[in-house]
């Protein structure tokens, strides 16, 4: 099974992205519990403490190839984060993705696009396969994934709604890619 060097470091469409680390608790805790960032997602304690534990679980998880945790920088400034978990066989799950205020919108979506160049290039899996789901209000993460041609498989009810499942394969990811990308600014392609 292919890797991530636990010293990942990328500059790609405008963004530089590294893996989590524990000093990168308070930024993420801070991000997750904004209110209107939180709606979709799942509850994250407000306890610095509590997020540093749950970085050094990661962590192992991370040694054993089954989750990578990403940050993500904008000139300088740290912006939001993103995840590929539950890594099987040939498949995995992209979330956990929010970005913060005063970040260019067009960000959030170069993350998601750099996330899944890493699970499909440097890891190689086959298709992303969302059994957590995507809240069915979560409209513009909805028309990103539609965008890309993700085929929906089903929905799940939590306590938080209804969430609609999915699944990505590489070669559509690949085929569409672009209708995101294009919205990117040209300076930085």
């Amino acid at each position: 099974m292919t890797k991530l060097p636990e010293n990942l470091e990328l500059d790609r469409y405008g963004l530089h992205v590294r893996l989590v680390r524990e000093e990168d608790a308070e930024f993420i805790v801070k991000l997750r519990n904004d209110p209107q960032k939180a709606r979709y997602i799942s509850v994250t304690s407000k306890s610095v403490d509590d997020q540093i534990r749950w970085i050094k679980s990661y962590k192992e998880r991370e040694c054993e190839g089954k989750d990578y945790y990403f940050i993500y920088s904008y000139q300088g400034q740290l912006a939001g984060v993103n995840r590929i978990y539950e890594i099987e066989d040939n498949h995995f799950i992209h979330g956990s993705w929010v970005f913060g205020d005063n970040i260019p919108p067009y960000c959030a979506l170069a993350a998601g696009i750099i996330a899944l160049e890493l699970a499909y290039d440097t890891l190689g899996l086959d298709v992303e396969i969302d059994t957590a789901g995507i809240h069915k209000d979560n409209h513009g993460v909805l028309q990103y994934i539609r965008a890309l041609g993700a085929e929906f498989t089903g929905t799940k009810i939590y306590p938080m709604g209804e969430f609609y499942t999915s699944q990505l394969s590489k070669e559509l990811f690949y085929k569409n890619k672009n209708k995101i990308i294009r919205l990117f600014p040209k300076k930085i392609l």
